[in-house]
């Protein structure tokens, strides 16, 4: 008999110990979360994120209140098994702070029960399966998530978009745009290659003469990386003065700014309108598609002779060597839009190795003669 009361006074003390760091883990937490200042999280953010978390976890049929996850391997094999990269982290910034709020309320309940001298009803909200979950889900991040084996898709690269487009495909969609608030912005961003945030920055434009000099203040800039602003003057050509249309003649020699409120919006007007256009083409045509094809109308510029960091310069780059992910100059077609008296706020540095760079190209059609 002596023997049992021992055994179970044993079993209570492992209990006690497990429910207190549990506790110690929740206020951990807590703490961590407290020191990283996260920013305040707005009422239609904290909606979207329970959209999602309500897919993972689930709800009360009655009520729609989301159901506290029970087991954390159950999550993480949901959350692990989205085919995409993207689709995932969105998962896991939407059930992070949703778990970490449903971990805080049950923290805050067991206290108060035990502050009111109701340990019971405290050890059986923090000993509850969920209560562990929480803490482990609160802990975790994208990268420990893509440590499961998943299945993998390669992504796609969104120069294949050029792929069995025509030649004119901008003219095309440049004749074809509707009269309304994205003509210009579109119109712009052909001529241009422009990241969409840089559209909603504003590409300014002044015309001298026969010339349409834009200059674009630059997105992704870094301390070390990006250009804070280019300039260049435009190709001559159908879409440009297609652009000049629009545009008062009194204004000559004075600047005007294009620019659009969101460059997502501008993305889904080009799409929606490529898929009227094209509807057998398998590729979304978006904002990109024209920048990598200004990025292969680059390179071929550079073959016949260009500056070899032309490029980088249009595209706003800092190291040449992140042109080689854009447009190949084979895919350039049709009238090239490449830019001239191009100008740019920082030097280009040069990473890529002589014999693979396209800067090699003009010595070697220098030399061709004597090769032979």
């Amino acid at each position: 008999m002596k023997n049992k009361d021992i055994k179970l006074n044993d079993m209570e003390a492992s209990r006690e110990k497990r429910m207190l760091d549990l506790l110690k883990d929740a206020l951990g937490v807590a703490e961590r979360t407290k020191k990283k200042q996260p920013l305040m999280i707005s009422e239609k953010s904290l909606m979207d994120y329970e959209k999602v978390a309500a897919n993972v976890f689930g709800t009360y049929p009655d009520t729609s209140i989301l159901i506290p996850p029970v087991d954390a391997s159950l999550v993480i094999q949901k959350v692990s098994s989205c085919n995409k990269v993207s689709t995932l982290r969105k998962q896991v910034q939407s059930i992070l702070p949703i778990c970490k709020r449903m971990l805080f309320e049950k923290y805050e309940e067991a206290i108060n029960e035990f502050n009111k001298g109701k340990a019971d009803i405290g050890e059986m909200i923090v000993m509850h399966p969920s209560f562990k979950t929480l803490i482990t889900l609160s802990e975790m991040r994208a990268a420990e998530y893509r440590k499961v084996e998943t299945p993998k898709v390669k992504r796609e690269s969104k120069k294949s978009s050029l792929t069995k487009l025509p030649h004119d495909w901008r003219e095309i969609l440049a004749d074809t745009l509707p009269v309304g608030h994205f003509t210009c912005p579109a119109l712009a961003l052909l001529l241009s290659g422009a990241r969409p945030a840089e559209i909603e920055r504003g590409i300014e434009f002044v015309q001298i003469g026969h010339r349409l000099r834009a200059r674009i203040w630059g997105a992704k800039i870094t301390e070390n990386g990006g250009q804070p602003w280019r300039s260049f003057d435009v190709a001559d050509g159908f879409i440009k003065d297609i652009l000049l249309d629009y545009v008062d003649p009194e204004r000559q020699g004075q600047s005007f700014c294009i620019k659009v409120k969101n460059g997502n919006s501008l993305t889904t007007h080009i799409r929606d309108l490529c898929r009227k256009i094209w509807p057998d083409h398998k590729q979304d045509v978006t904002c990109y598609t024209a920048r990598h094809a200004m990025a292969a109308d680059c390179k071929r510029a550079i073959i016949n002779g260009a500056d070899p960091d032309l490029t980088s310069k249009v595209l706003g780059h800092r190291v040449d060597k992140t042109a080689s992910f854009y447009g190949s100059s084979f895919q350039g077609g049709g009238v090239s839009l490449a830019p001239t008296n191009v100008k740019v706020s920082r030097p280009v540095r040069n990473k890529q190795k002589l014999k693979n760079s396209a800067r090699a190209l003009p010595l070697k059609a220098k030399y061709a003669h004597e090769i032979k």
